[in-house]
Parts: C-alpha cells; structure tokens; sequence
C-alpha cells in the first residue's frame, strides 16, 4: 500500500480482528474411473466452490481479508475420488462487527454447498481474536510529526497481528508502519530505504 502511495511511512489506525477455523468436506471416496459424474459427492469441487465463496465475501467489504491457507484432499491418490477435503479459513476485519458477519456467511454458504453437492460440512473455530484500535492521540501525535517532514499523513490499518494487541491491555497503543520493497515483510527477502527509515 505504502509503495503503490508513494509513500516512506504509514500511521496505523488499529489492527485487524481474526477468526480462523479449520474447515472439512466429508463426501464417498470411490474409483475415479468407475462412478458416474452424476452419481458422485465430491468434497473437493465443493471446497472448491466455498473457497471462491470465501474471496467473493470479503471482497464485499472494505477492510476485509480472508484467506484459504491450508488445503487437503484425502486419500490423495490420482485416481480416487476424494474422501474429505480439509482446509482452513482466516478472516480479518478492522471491525468486529464486519469480521463475524462475514465468517457467519462464510460458514452458511458451507452448508448449503455442502447439501447441495450431498456432502457432509463442518466449521471449527480455532481463534477469535477482536480487533485492537490505535489511541487516537498517539495516531494525532504520529501524524503531526510526519507533517513536520513535509510528508502528508497516510493513515491505514493493519492486517498483520502484533505485539501491540497485548500491550493495549497495559496502554495505550501507536504504529509506524515502514514501505518495503514489494510489500515483502516477515520474510529474509523483506527491505527497506535508509531514507524511509529516516522519517519514520
């Protein structure tokens, strides 16, 4: 985002809510030769059709993300209709609100692809973490400061999970996001310029 602003440095507004959940499809494993395309229940092309549920829904709402990370068909074998598809969900909302609605409506369209195709759907969550606004003072103060250098302020949310969300339990939060080349971060190829270092 930085980059595509032209920009060396963002002030962060709060950080994004997550809920994941690990996702199955449970259909009839068969011979991929032998059962009629008609006659089958396959939990892969069910998975399949929830994952490009999972982008669409996300792509409904600003600040929002969702993510298919892990994908797993079983038994694995090229000529086997697939037994159970296991795959995982990561939803991500500036507001909570947004975030459960979405996931809400990810998991409903599960089950109704699910009866449709007349395969079995499960959706457990594995974390639920709420989203973690920035003190608007210190995001004023950041902001300020970045004026002084006589670059304008890009304020932006974060995606990304950090130390910040338990430190807001003892105070107050602020970030400085920094551009990186391509956007690369958390990574060994993740870079920055001495001078977007400088401002920030």
């Amino acid at each position: 985002v930085l980059e595509a602003e032209s920009k060396p440095v963002g002030v962060v507004t709060g950080i994004f809510g997550q809920t994941r959940a690990k996702v199955t499809f449970k259909g009839a494993p068969n011979h991929a030769g032998t059962v009629p395309m008609r006659l089958r229940h396959d939990p892969l092309l069910a998975a399949c059709e929830f994952c490009l549920v999972v982008e669409r829904v996300a792509k409904s709402h600003s600040d929002t993300v969702a993510t298919v990370g892990q994908f797993l068909a079983l038994p694995g074998a090229m000529n086997i209709i697939p037994g159970a598809v296991e795959l995982s969900i990561d939803v991500r909302s500036a507001l909570d609100g947004v975030r459960t609605s979405c996931f809400d409506e990810i998991v409903a369209s599960g089950q109704s692809i699910a009866r449709k195709r007349g395969v079995e759907f499960d959706a457990k969550k594995l974390i639920d973490l709420n989203a973690c606004p920035c003190s608007p003072v210190l995001v004023e103060k950041i902001s300020s400061a970045i004026q002084s250098l006589g670059e304008r302020p890009l304020l932006m949310p974060s995606g990304a999970g950090h130390d910040g969300m338990a430190m807001s339990k003892l105070t107050d939060i602020g970030m400085i996001f920094v551009r990186c080349d391509r956007g690369i971060s958390h990574s060994p190829e993740e870079s920055v310029k001495i001078e977007d270092v400088s401002v920030a």
